[in-house]
This record gives structure tokens, sequence and C-alpha cells, in this order.
């Protein structure tokens, strides 16, 4: 056969090709890598880097479209073996419809090309997940951020932490954590409630020295003309989520001289 096929050099270029492309998505797909893009961290206190992992067998049958492609290939080769006989036969003015119909046949299999690439790869891709690992910051990193800079307490934050070694200047990080370990040692606070059968944990009652801290952080709110924002309202239902309290913490603290 391969004797045949060198007398005619238009007609080989179109069937090699498309034989070639059929082939493709076994040989390219395996190499083809997702892109990954990055979130910013949402807390200061730590970076971030992003991995690939994967999670499981893709959702095809493996067997059967490997058969499939085999099979196509075997249809290709008989073509092949059909179509060059004839074709070494023709005049130079018949060979050209044929030659039309090869290219159109060309178009076709790159179609089928690009598509077998294209669903190969969007079947990687579902069984792969993006895992963001959180990386902690150095003392170096995170000592000037702006959460973890000191200022003066206010008495009444003073008065509920009651600091042993004397301790007056603190972080809105310093205040966030005294709130939180003052619950964990009162779990008595935490308001426990139920949404669609499951059992939530994420708000606390303000009651007993809590409940004072933050009427007192609600004068504070007031002192400083603060009394319509959105925070201000939350004060008065008597309970409070563990996210808000961020909203709450400046008002323990003096405020930061403004900049000129």
């Amino acid at each position: 056969m391969s004797s045949t096929t060198k007398k005619t050099a238009t007609a080989k270029k179109p069937v090699a090709s498309a034989t070639a492309s059929a082939a493709a998505p076994v040989i390219e797909t395996p190499e083809t890598t997702p892109e990954v893009k990055t979130e910013d961290e949402e807390h200061e206190s730590v970076g971030s880097e992003i991995t690939i992992e994967y999670v499981g067998e893709p959702g095809i049958n493996e067997h059967d479209l490997k058969m499939t492609i085999d099979e196509t290939m075997k249809g290709i080769m008989k073509i092949n073996a059909h179509l060059f006989p004839v074709l070494s036969t023709l005049s130079r003015t018949s060979i050209k419809p044929f030659e039309t119909q090869l290219k159109g046949l060309n178009k076709e299999y790159e179609k089928l090309n690009s598509s077998m690439i294209k669903v190969l790869f969007q079947l990687f891709s579902s069984q792969t997940k993006v895992k963001k690992n959180k990386i902690p910051k150095t003392e170096e990193e995170t000592k000037n951020l702006s959460i973890n800079k000191e200022y003066e307490g206010l008495p009444h934050f003073i008065d509920f932490v009651k600091p042993d070694d004397g301790k007056t200047t603190f972080s809105r990080a310093d205040v966030q954590r005294a709130i939180n370990n003052h619950i964990k040692a009162h779990p008595e606070l935490i308001h426990k409630y139920e949404i669609d059968g499951k059992e939530k944990k994420d708000t606390f009652i303000l009651t007993g020295e809590l409940g004072l801290l933050f009427h007192n952080i609600k004068l504070e709110m007031e002192r400083r003309a603060l009394t319509t924002s959105d925070a201000y309202p939350l004060l008065s239902v008597g309970t409070l989520k563990y996210k808000d309290i961020l909203r709450y913490v400046s008002y323990c603290l003096v405020p930061a001289p403004k900049k000129a």
C-alpha cells in the first residue's frame, strides 16, 4: 500500500492530517492543566497559596471511550486502504471534486478533535478542586497590621478584662479575643437555636458582665454620635453573633488621633 500512496500527493495530505487529528485527544488531554485564579485573603493575619487536588476518577467509562477511539481509528485505516488505490487511478481533472470532499472531511475531524479535547478537559476539571492553604504570617508581618496596633483602653473595657499586670493598652484583636474567651468560659451565654433542623451556636446573649460591657459600648457609640450606624441597632436585640463582634471592638479603645 505504501508504494501506491506515493503516487498521489494531493490526496495523501488531507487524510493523513485527519488521522493525526483523531488521535490528538488521547495524547494531549492528560497534559492539560486548568487555569487557577487566586483570590484575596479575607483576614489580614494570614496569607494563602493555591493547590490542585485530584478528588476522584472521571465520571466516564474509560474502557468504552478507549474502544470508541480504537474503532474510529480502524475505520479511518479502512477508508485509507480503499481510497488510495481509487484515487491513484484518477486524472488531474476528476480528482478535484474528491479533493474538495476531503477538505470538508478534514474540517469535520478538526471539529471532532476540538470537541473531544473540550469534553475531556471539562471532565478533568470537574474531578479536581482548588484548595486554599492558609499560611500564618510571621510576627514581623503581623505586628504592624492595624488590628494589632495598641491604643489606650477605655475604663469599661479595663473593668471587663481586669488585667493582673496593670496593662492599659490593647489592640482591636485583644478586645475580640477577650470577648471570645469570656463566652468560652461562660457557655451559658451561648444562644442555641435551630434552622432547617440544624442546631446553630453562632449567637451569644448580652447579659451579666458581657451585657454591661456592651451597654457601655452603646453609650460610647452615642458619645461619638454613631447612633444611626448599622451596628448600633444590633445592641437592642439582646443577642449578638460572633461575626459582628468586630463592629464594636473600636468602642473599647481610645480613638486613634486623626491625621492632619
